[in-house]
């Protein structure tokens, strides 16, 4: 296992002299500074954290919608009003359904009888329309079809619980699904060479639940090293977040102990390697193990009317 996580670190350290160009860097830059918003908001700081996500907007010119959402809930929290609406704004024009903001009562009940409220209320479907026209539906299509044949070979036998190594899927079931991906694979760089990374502003986002996920499975499933190139050239760019960059390093290294790159800090690791991979995690923007362990801690707490939920949007608990 420790063999393995020096390697993982070696990936991280090899990559890290790309981050030193342009738009890269600034990125780099977005992507520290909103693990500073997040952690300001599990200490329920939200002033603070609003002021961290603020500083971020200012470095890229297309922040991650996750993130404007987040801040417009910390706006909210710090009864900062008239942030709050603009951040609302930018959201609604990047897919966030108004229902969603809506039914968040613990948030935003206080700001239901402002004329504010009542103008996005009321001009949310001609907003909405303003964000189907960023969306690139002939992409979309194309690869929501390659999503179907994707699932139907991992659907038998309930294989798409079980994607992961040392998982139970027999050779021919494998094989398979090998042979689909393989496929995919020269289709999806082809037309990535026509339209460009799928990212959430040319997909869209799923904006009618409190995930605000963009993506499609077939495009993760694709870990050739070509298509690899590319993804951390999307990464670099901005079209994928740091997030997701991770996650996908680790699914294309095939290995679960990747995952701990992710998510926790593996206990039979010495100080030196930790502080190794923590250095190389913070050079890319995403937390430290001890970082992650606040928003770990910050999902579990039964006091908390707020959790961080997949994709690392925030999302309400309770009224």
């Amino acid at each position: 296992m420790k063999k393995k996580l020096l390697q993982s670190v070696f990936i991280w350290i090899f990559f890290i002299p790309l981050f030193s160009q342009g738009q890269s860097q600034s990125f780099i830059l977005y992507h520290q500074l909103k693990v500073q918003a997040e952690q300001e908001i599990c200490r329920s700081n939200f002033e603070k954290a609003l002021f961290y996500y603020q500083e971020a907007f200012k470095v890229v010119k297309n922040p991650f919608v996750k993130e404007l959402y987040n801040a417009t809930l910390c706006a909210a929290l710090a009864k900062d009003t008239t942030q709050m609406f603009l951040l609302m704004d930018k959201c609604l024009r990047r897919g966030v359904q108004f229902s969603t903001f809506e039914k968040n009562k613990a948030t935003f009940e206080n700001y239901f009888e402002l004329y504010q409220w009542s103008y996005y209320r009321e001009n949310q479907e001609q907003l909405h329309k303003i964000y189907l026209k960023r969306v690139n539906l002939e992409y979309k299509n194309l690869l929501d079809s390659l999503d179907i044949i994707d699932q139907q070979i991992r659907k038998e036998k309930r294989l798409w619980v079980s994607n992961f190594p040392n998982s139970k899927i027999g050779v021919n079931q494998i094989s398979k699904i090998n042979e689909i991906d393989s496929i995919h694979a020269e289709t999806i760089k082809g037309i990535i060479l026509k339209y460009g990374f799928p990212t959430e502003r040319n997909m869209g986002i799923n904006g009618k639940t409190d995930m605000l996920y963009y993506g499609h499975v077939c495009v993760w499933h694709t870990i050739d090293k070509e298509f690899m190139i590319l993804v951390h050239n999307a990464f670099l760019q901005g079209d994928l977040d740091v997030e997701r960059y991770i996650a996908k390093l680790a699914y294309a290294e095939n290995n679960q102990e990747y995952h701990y790159m992710c998510y926790d800090c593996p206990k039979n690791i010495d100080k030196n390697t930790k502080i190794q991979i923590d250095n190389a995690r913070k050079a890319i923007g995403f937390p430290t193990f001890d970082e992650m362990n606040n928003i770990i801690d910050f999902y579990k707490r039964t006091d908390n009317p707020y959790q961080f939920i997949f994709n690392y949007a925030i999302k309400q608990t309770r009224d």
